[in-house]
């Protein structure tokens, strides 16, 4: 929508760390030890805007602790707003060529909002190295992208998803206090095309934890996860003049 706002309305898979209600999306045959105290899936809104190369911006809005297992009792999560410079490097390729390797480097600062205050919860940073390919696989008007790299984050983010107050700790649910650094890798592969008013997309995305400085936390049962989705758009009404481009 405009300029590079996405949105995503509906029920989610939990985020990484959670095992989920519905058996076929959870990587093992069986459930784990924390199934019993760990959430099953999120209800809300989540938003991407890109503003240009340089200012990107995300924000969400999460269920309520009463709604997850693995956080009843705790403060719930207020909506959360990102806003942050990114450096764009183009390693190979151009905008004007098939393929374009670039290098992503975004810094956000991250803000609760509980209106109408807002209080920083910390900072993230996630380079990712972002390969776009185009009209050659798997044929003409098709796009190919492929994404991956780790993400970092300071103490009072990790603290504000995976932390446990000791006030709000109980025996299945030890006191946690969450560090900064390193907060997992993740990998994205997607492929689409437009055909007249139609645009079709799909993606697969897997997520690993091992080695965060958070695997530990109560709160992560599950290190691993693999999620996919399929899109369809019916472009129902355009412009009558059109602007060049190169995607």
């Amino acid at each position: 929508m405009g300029n590079g706002l996405d949105f995503k309305v509906g029920v989610f898979d939990t985020v990484i760390g959670y095992e989920v209600a519905d058996g076929p999306y959870n990587p093992n045959y069986t459930r784990s030890y924390g199934w019993s105290i760990e959430p099953t899936q999120h209800t809300g809104v989540l938003m991407s805007y890109q503003f240009n190369d340089v200012i990107s911006a995300n924000a969400g809005v999460p269920v309520k602790s009463n709604n997850n297992d693995a956080r009843r009792g705790m403060p719930n999560l207020d909506p959360t707003v990102e806003l942050g410079p990114q450096i764009n490097i183009t390693l190979a390729g151009s905008r004007g060529a098939d393929y374009q390797l670039d290098l992503q480097l975004p810094v956000r600062q991250v803000w609760a909002v509980d209106w109408p205050q807002l209080h920083s919860v910390g900072r993230i940073f996630s380079p990712m190295l972002n390969l776009d390919v185009r009209n050659r696989w798997p044929g003409q008007g098709w796009r190919l992208g492929l994404q991956a790299g780790p993400q970092f984050a300071d103490s009072d983010y990790h603290g504000y998803y995976y932390g446990v107050d000791p006030t709000y700790s109980r025996p299945d649910r030890p006191a946690y206090s969450a560090s900064g650094g390193y907060g997992g890798m993740q990998g994205t592969v997607s492929l689409s095309r437009r055909f007249d008013n139609f645009w079709v997309g799909a993606f697969f995305r897997a997520t690993d934890l091992h080695g965060a400085v958070i695997d530990d936390s109560p709160l992560v049962r599950q290190k691993t996860n693999l999620m996919g989705g399929l899109g369809v758009s019916w472009i129902f009404s355009h412009s009558s003049s059109f602007v060049e481009t190169n995607e």
